[in-house]
């Protein structure tokens, strides 16, 4: 029996607009995660949003289902069940809710329309900061948190469909005259921006628009400042100085090297990933940016 439902991804289009392309499923049906048949091509989409499709009282139906392959393969072997056990006369019990995760967007009964149906902005906001608590660090995920709260305190939108360029202006106007320095107001915006991207939705602010910051430059402590510190250092303070100045390593960096990242023979420390610690480098990649220091002779 052919199925009624089909699976598609959100994407966006070559005009810049948004539409939907039938999601890639491979030969053994697993979903390929954030891929859709564009242009004729699969193609990867990491801004899609999975929709299920179908129709109900002659009616096309596009149902959210968020952006996890392995949810949206539930849901869409859930539904066509549903279309199966109906058409053999079968009662079947309530669909229950989707499983709370890190990229389910909704769990109440979709829109009929043939529109794709607006999601509630809470609901995102929910999705996206446990997606970033898994994937992003600590840090990371705080400064989400705190961005989207302060969105929240500002702006009163119940879709995330519903936000304009206004909103954002707002925000960026709200964010001003809680005294925060021009560069703190153009993190919020870039990370408020990001977390449209994440739901397949335009940046809503560009240009001029963008708030403008002095970029700082870095300041080095001199030999003075540094004889200070060291006078004042105890020994384990005295040899994480000496760390630091040797390496230049970042502050996570630093807080989780260990013995096996430091070569004594050849005087090389290398940032290298430890899970057992929750320590994964900057940009996720060993052998990126500073990995490699050559470090002095004892």
């Amino acid at each position: 029996m052919k199925t009624p439902v089909s699976l598609y991804l959100r994407v966006r289009s070559a005009n810049g607009g948004w539409t939907y392309a039938r999601a890639v499923i491979a030969k053994n049906r697993q979903i390929r995660p954030l891929f859709a048949v564009v242009g004729g091509q699969p193609t990867h989409c990491p801004e899609g949003v999975y929709h299920l499709r179908y129709r109900l009282g002659g009616k096309r139906i596009w149902e959210p289902v968020g952006s996890s392959a392995s949810l949206a393969q539930v849901a869409l072997q859930r539904k066509a069940l549903e279309f199966q056990a109906d058409a053999l006369g079968i009662p079947i019990a309530a669909t229950p809710a989707m499983p709370t995760a890190p990229t389910a967007l909704a769990t109440h009964p979709p829109t009929i329309s043939d529109g794709p149906p607006k999601r509630r902005l809470t609901e995102c906001v929910t999705s996206y900061l446990a997606e970033t608590k898994d994937h992003k660090s600590k840090r990371t995920s705080a400064a989400y948190m705190k961005t989207l709260g302060l969105f929240a305190e500002a702006v009163k939108r119940e879709h995330i469909e519903d936000i304009t360029r206004e909103d954002i202006l707002e925000f960026k106007s709200y964010l001003a005259k809680r005294g925060n320095e021009p560069r703190t107001v153009r993190n919020r915006i870039d990370f408020f921006q990001i977390f449209l991207h994440h739901f397949g939705l335009p940046s809503l602010l560009k240009g001029k628009d963008l708030p403008k910051y002095t970029k700082k430059k870095v300041r080095a402590y001199n030999e003075i400042e540094l004889g200070k510190m060291f006078s004042h250092a105890c020994e384990d303070e005295t040899d994480l100085l000496q760390f630091l100045l040797c390496t230049g390593v970042r502050e996570q960096e630093a807080k989780y090297a260990c013995w096996c990242d430091v070569d004594l023979v050849t005087k090389i420390y290398k940032v290298t990933e430890h899970l057992d610690l929750g320590f994964t480098p900057k940009d996720k990649e060993e052998g990126k940016s500073r990995s490699r220091i050559t470090l002095p002779p004892s």
